[in-house]
Parts: structure tokens; C-alpha cells; sequence
């Protein structure tokens, strides 16, 4: 998948040496981990998908949403994520709509809204509003699985997801 990836056609056998790098570096190394992308500094959590992602496929791993985002986004623009995990998707919208426009990232598990908090403070992303919530047709609090990463999700039912953990949410 890294060789035959869009993002690496350039150069795969240097795509192929940065993963095996990158899964090295997962397994043996501890906290945090600074990247450069999107124009910015940010800090996510090791065990994060979209952080290997990156490692794998480089700053567009979801090539056809990047690539949306790049052909149709302009400064000023209003943009909305909604699920936005450790906010890579966020950060690209905000680098292309700049200071002039407003990127709303709803995120509900804790772990993922500090990871954006913080990249928030660090990069002064002030037209990036944070919303540290589940987005549902109705207000009040649901379960929400937080041991899926990128496939978390509301547990809408008791055993319906492979996840074991969950925390309560608005």
C-alpha cells in the first residue's frame, strides 16, 4: 500500500524506508511525537492512525479528501469537520483558508480534543473553533467508543462494537 500510494509514486523506495522507519520509531519510542505539516508544528499522540498515516503516505494519506480540499478551498472560506480526530484534516483546511476564514472542529473524545487544543495554542490557530462534541440530530450525552482511533464511534448499543472502552460524551 505505501509503494503503490498516489502520494509516493515520486519516490516509493523512499516511502517504503521512511514506514519501516516510522514503524520502528512507534514501537520503541515513548510520548508525543512533533511533525511538520500542513505549514505547522503539531504534536500527536504515538498511537494515533492518522499519525502513522502520515509516516505512510505523507501529508495527503487520504489523497481524494486532501486533494477536495486543495482544488476547492480559498482564503475566507467556512469550513466544517465533523469527527475531526486528532484534527489532520483541520489543519490542512486551516493552512488553505488562512486567517481570513474559519475552520469548526467537532471532536468528542478527550484525548483527541487535547491533542487539537494543544496544536491550536502552539500554531495560534485562532480561526480554528474547537467544539469538544458529538454532532447528533438531538443534545444531550452518549457513549462514544475511545479505543478505535480514527473508527471510534457512538456506542449505540451494548456489544455492538468491538471496542471495551467508552466514555460519556456530549
Amino acid at each position: 500500500m505505501v509503494r503503490q500510494h498516489p502520494g509516493n509514486s515520486a519516490s516509493p523506495n523512499a516511502a517504503i524506508a521512511r514506514a519501516l522507519g516510522w514503524y520502528v520509531r512507534k514501537r520503541t519510542g515513548r510520548g508525543d511525537v512533533r511533525i511538520q505539516a500542513y505549514g505547522f508544528d503539531l504534536e500527536l499522540p504515538r498511537s494515533s492512525g492518522s499519525l502513522s498515516n502520515f509516516f505512510y503516505f505523507g501529508e495527503a494519506f487520504e489523497w481524494q479528501n486532501i486533494n477536495f480540499l486543495r482544488a476547492y478551498l480559498r482564503a475566507g472560506d467556512v469550513v466544517v469537520d465533523v469527527g475531526a480526530n486528532v484534527g489532520m484534516l483541520t489543519y490542512a483546511a486551516a493552512q488553505l483558508v488562512g486567517a481570513e476564514g474559519a475552520v469548526h472542529t467537532f471532536e468528542p473524545l478527550p484525548w483527541a480534543v487535547d491533542a487539537i487544543r494543544q496544536n491550536l495554542k502552539r500554531n495560534t490557530l485562532s480561526h480554528v473553533i474547537l467544539h469538544p462534541v458529538a454532532v447528533s440530530d438531538s443534545c444531550g450525552s452518549v457513549f462514544f467508543t475511545e479505543d478505535l482511533d480514527v473508527s471510534s464511534h457512538i456506542q449505540w448499543e451494548s456489544g455492538q462494537s468491538i471496542s471495551t472502552s467508552t466514555v460519556l460524551v456530549p
